[in-house]
Parts: C-alpha cells; sequence; structure tokens
C-alpha cells in the first residue's frame, strides 16, 4: 500500500504543527487556534487547498492589481474575548480555524491597515483584502491591466 502525502503537509508534520483535520464536518477550533499561510508557487498552493476544508476561515491576501502578496500581518480577536491569534502570513493565503463567532480581523501590509468585523459560522467565510501598489513598486494600477 502507497501512502500519498503532500510537501507542505510533511513539513507541517516535521515542524510539529498539528495536522488539520479531513473531515466532511470541517473545522474543529483548538486551543491555541489552528492556523496556516502559503501559497507560494503552485505546489503550496494546492497544498493549502488540500487542507482547505478544515479550516473555517479563509483570508486573501492582493493588491488591486490583482498581484498577491505575503508578509501579511493579520489579528484575529474576538468581540468578547479579546485577541485569538497574531500570525505573519508567508503567502497570499491564510486558513484559520476558529469557533463561531463574531471577530474583528485586522491586515497590515506596508504599514497600511485594514480591519473588519466578521461572524463566523457553521459555512467557510472567504474574506479578501486589496491594497494600493506603492510608487516604487512597478505594479500597475487598477485599471491599466490588461483582463
Amino acid at each position: 500500500m502507497q501512502v500519498k502525502v503532500s510537501a507542505w503537509l510533511l513539513v507541517m508534520l516535521v515542524m510539529g504543527v498539528p495536522a488539520p483535520a479531513q473531515s466532511s464536518a470541517g473545522c474543529t477550533p483548538q486551543d491555541p487556534p489552528r492556523v496556516v499561510s502559503g501559497g507560494v508557487g503552485a505546489s503550496e498552493l494546492q497544498a493549502l487547498r488540500e487542507v482547505e476544508p478544515g479550516h473555517n476561515l479563509k483570508l486573501v491576501f492582493t493588491l488591486h492589481s490583482g498581484q498577491y502578496v505575503a508578509g501579511v500581518d493579520v489579528e484575529i480577536s474576538g468581540t468578547t474575548s479579546g485577541q485569538v491569534l497574531r500570525h505573519r502570513a508567508r503567502g497570499p493565503w491564510l486558513l484559520a480555524c476558529l469557533p463561531a463567532g463574531r471577530y474583528v480581523v485586522a491586515a497590515e501590509y506596508e504599514a497600511q491597515r485594514q480591519s473588519r468585523l466578521i461572524t463566523l459560522g457553521r459555512s467557510p467565510r472567504i474574506e479578501y483584502f486589496r491594497w494600493m501598489a506603492a510608487a516604487d513598486d512597478g505594479v500597475s494600477e487598477p485599471g491599466t491591466r490588461d483582463r
């Protein structure tokens, strides 16, 4: 019998990160909350897609021009329980498994901070955070890229 393990999952296991539950029931919240980020490169993105069902919150980070960004500082706080987690996203996707409830999600990229109030329930939630490109990074502004 041959067992296929994705490279990303193997790295998580070697680093001592608990593997997400892969059940049809979705995420089972833990303390501390389970969080994983990445998505730089096709293989890493595929590995995140494989573990996505075990999470009820997905954050996606891009510039307004559509380019993905990494190195986003994220804070998620419960509206009644205070801070839940802090994480620097290693790529454009962050997946988290949190208990149902209301949260303030704050994301900061290149000194530009955004925050919003979200409610998590039984269904997975996707939130997109978009930033303007810095003047010196050579990225086209919205409306100037070809589609």
